[in-house]
């Protein structure tokens, strides 16, 4: 199969204009082959996916009235570019007509792509008929493109089951996937109930089992997820609707590094609203993150922010003075709306919100990125990330002894909210006497040679006793 490069979606719902998506493209490092949808419930996420799954199907696809947008001319447009720069066009035959034509640029040979997606409302239910066991290939083409948003998963997904585990090697690679996530791992097969009907049994200690009615939404959804993964090749493009749905976040964590795993090789898209499926280590490695939302005419949007300023955001995460500047909590500015406020660090905002607010009786309304950017100067290239990513609404504070970069930065963004602070800092700081040296574990830029066996041994105490 083949990698896409962009799709550009026009009239589908609330795309009201032309929006283009860029995908990141595998280059052999964890994530690099990673794409994260980001945006509010009811933002258009899933309309970017229900645009994939028409234009990788290659049908002639129907769009109903109401899925046509009026503003765009009652008609689709949807195109599709390989990173040959070869393009595929599923456009309206005429201005309200439902029926659709290709267009292709580069001759219909060259558009070998195709993807597995997984559905986000991922019930199962617990009892099941046999079904004849389908390979990966004949599952893609025998995928309904008509299901926009399935309420549960259906027959295909039990024939899948049924080929795992009646294949040893399946079961094993499976497994193997299943163990990265969920620890320790499940024991699992499938069994015939009196009733004629299949069900998906877990394998208890001391020979106890119970069935897959009796087991939480999040490890069916979970189960749906991997099999997307286990026989996929390289080259191959999954698209995942929301994958933290019903997980724990543990598992979500895990969960992303196994994303991140497939990713060196292939092209993964998924939605989601969980901080806790984004790591700037795959942005650092080349995964792109694009913001869905509406502007104030209700119009879909997307917008990415490009390589080059990621690249420099990423920077921030090697400040070992600044840890947290590109933490968990930094990670929350993707998911809000709008209205952000960065401060230069973790002081401004624990004094703004644990003592100025109350001080005052009142409160900055919006929500403060993670725990400051880590420093004036790096306030720029957060902006920048925000700017691109087409957050309208936001709010730079600077202490009173950084009024000229607050200056420089009000000139290169001046749609952009810049606060001074009335005095040099957050809160004043006496003056310290000089300390003596406090010789730690990181020196001249290694591992004490001396400490580095007692090191070990810590790592090792603690591993034993984790893993016990």
């Amino acid at each position: 199969m083949g990698l896409i490069s962009s799709l550009e979606v026009g009239g589908l719902r609330g795309f009201a204009d032309s929006q283009r998506s860029e995908f990141a493209i595998p280059d052999g490092k964890p994530g690099s082959g990673l794409t994260v949808l980001l945006g509010a419930n009811n933002s258009g996420k899933s309309t970017v996916i229900e645009a994939l799954r028409a234009v990788t199907r290659r049908q002639n696809s129907s769009f109903a009235a109401s899925k046509r947008n009026q503003a765009f001319g009652d008609r689709v447009d949807l195109k599709l570019t390989l990173p040959s720069g070869v393009g595929s066009h599923l456009v309206s035959v005429e201005p309200s007509s439902s029926e659709t034509r290709w267009e292709y640029g580069g001759g219909r040979g060259d558009h070998t792509y195709q993807a597995m997606f997984v559905q986000s409302r991922r019930g199962f239910d617990p009892m099941f008929g046999r079904t004849d066991i389908m390979a990966r290939h004949s599952y893609l083409l025998n995928e309904s493109e008509h299901r926009r948003r399935p309420q549960q998963l259906d027959s295909m997904f039990a024939s899948r089951l049924f080929k795992i585990v009646g294949d040893p090697e399946a079961k094993t690679k499976f497994d193997e996937l299943l163990a990265k996530v969920v620890v320790p791992c499940p024991n699992w097969t499938i069994d015939l109930a009196d009733s004629d009907h299949y069900f998906i049994k877990f394998l208890l200690s001391g020979g106890a089992s119970h069935t897959s009615d009796g087991v939480g939404e999040g490890i069916i959804s979970l189960f749906s997820i991997l099999d997307a993964l286990y026989d996929s090749d390289d080259q191959d493009i999954i698209v995942i609707d929301e994958p933290e749905l019903s997980l724990h976040p543990q598992l979500q964590k895990r969960l992303r590094t196994v994303l991140s795993e497939h990713a060196t090789t292939r092209q993964i898209i998924y939605t989601t609203h969980s901080p806790y499926l984004i790591d700037w280590s795959d942005i650092e490695n080349g995964a792109r993150i694009a913001r869905v939302y509406k502007n104030e005419n209700g119009a879909v949007q997307i917008r990415q922010a490009t390589p080059e300023t990621l690249r420099e955001v990423c920077r921030l995460g090697s400040d070992t003075n600044n840890p947290h500047a590109l933490g968990l909590a930094a990670n929350e500015v993707f998911f809000l709306e709008d209205g952000v406020i960065l401060t230069e660090g973790q002081e401004d905002v624990v004094f703004f919100e644990k003592k100025i607010d109350k001080a005052l009786g009142m409160r900055m309304e919006g929500s403060f990125f993670g725990w400051g950017v880590g420093g004036a100067e790096k306030m720029d290239m957060i902006m920048q990330m925000l700017s691109e990513l087409g957050f309208r609404r936001v709010v730079a504070v600077f202490d009173g002894d950084k009024s000229a970069t607050a200056a420089r930065i009000r000139e290169a963004f001046p749609g952009y909210h810049i606060a001074v602070l009335p005095a040099d800092d957050i809160r004043t700081k006496p003056a310290r006497k000089a300390t003596s040296e406090k010789l730690g574990l990181w020196h001249d830029n290694q591992i004490d040679p001396q400490l580095r066996p007692r090191v070990e041994e810590m790592y090792k105490g603690v591993n034993e006793y984790l893993s016990g």
